[in-house]
């Protein structure tokens, strides 16, 4: 049966006291969540259900509505239909305090997250950088007034944060926050030609936070449900196939505290140069290849 939410929740470290225990969700941590996932559904999935499925066999497990799922625990409970994702969205919630995310960014120094932690983004102090760093010319105004305003909203008082470290490694779909920084910062360098200098500065870090569930964001763990879901069928059904990097994003609006910074991971950048021949042209081109190779985590 399911745990309650009280149940376990204090662990013995010695024969006279007890402290709290923070569940957190990692990721990266698959044997432990999918015994969770079988233990919040425990009157929802079993044997039976698992064969329904596998017999069902269904192309596209990110449906809107799951029904290869929903339709299969109808088909052997007899009961009532349900959206399964959404119930086991709301017993996530009441089971974890949190989840372990991660943050890329490309900082001078670490000294601010130790004693500030993690803070959501300052357009404005970015935009004071950016004139420190290249001049405070008309070709810099332009930069910013290009970038435009919906893109200045999309980034202020927003801490962005992945599920997988993974995302941000090896040409992954967030490596450029390892690469040039800010988002921001980045996208008005490159509209003067300054990208390269960003990328002189700094050190390539990965930030690994554990964000409480008070700081994540409405709709948060209907997605997480959905993600969990999908990930552990699609290794049941089809256990030869490979499994992409999880992108999944969360975007955090206030200040993780220091205390609950985990580690922080540094790298150091290798470029290696190649050179390739344009098939159409027959001209001989030059590419640049980025490994990061880490450094004792922090």
């Amino acid at each position: 049966m399911r745990q309650g939410n009280d149940n376990a929740r204090l662990v013995r470290t010695s024969t006279f006291k007890a402290k709290p225990r923070i569940r957190a969700l990692k990721w990266t941590q698959r044997k432990a969540w999918s015994r969770t996932l079988f233990t919040l559904l425990d009157d929802k999935l079993d044997g039976a259900v698992l064969a329904e499925i596998r017999r069902r066999d269904p192309e596209n497990l990110l449906d809107d509505d799951f029904s290869w799922l929903n339709e299969s625990v109808v088909t052997i409970k007899g009961s009532v239909q349900e959206d399964i994702p959404a119930r086991f969205a709301i017993r996530l919630a009441e089971f974890y305090d949190g989840v372990v995310a991660f943050h890329g960014c490309r900082p001078l120094s670490l000294d601010s997250y130790k004693i500030n932690g993690l803070k959501p983004s300052d357009t404005e102090a970015i935009r004071l950088q950016a004139k420190e760093l290249f001049g405070d010319t008309a070709a810099l105004h332009k930069a910013i007034l290009d970038v435009g305003p919906n893109y200045e909203n999309h980034n202020r008082g927003v801490v962005w944060m992945c599920l997988a470290k993974e995302s941000f490694l090896r040409g992954r779909q967030h490596d450029g926050y390892l690469l040039h920084g800010s988002e921001y910062l980045a996208a008005i360098a490159h509209r003067i030609g300054q990208t390269d200098k960003l990328r002189n500065l700094g050190v390539p870090t990965i930030i690994e936070c554990f964000v409480c569930r008070s700081q994540l964001p409405p709709g948060f763990w209907l997605s997480l449900s959905r993600t969990l879901i999908e990930d552990w069928f699609a290794r049941y059904l089809w256990p030869d196939r490979k499994r992409p990097v999880n992108t999944s994003c969360i975007n955090v609006k206030t200040t993780i505290p220091a205390h609950r910074i985990l580690k922080c991971h540094q790298f150091d950048e290798i470029r290696r140069l190649y050179w390739w021949g344009d098939f159409q042209t027959g001209e001989r081109k030059k590419a640049e290849a980025v490994h990061f190779r880490p450094r004792p985590a922090i």
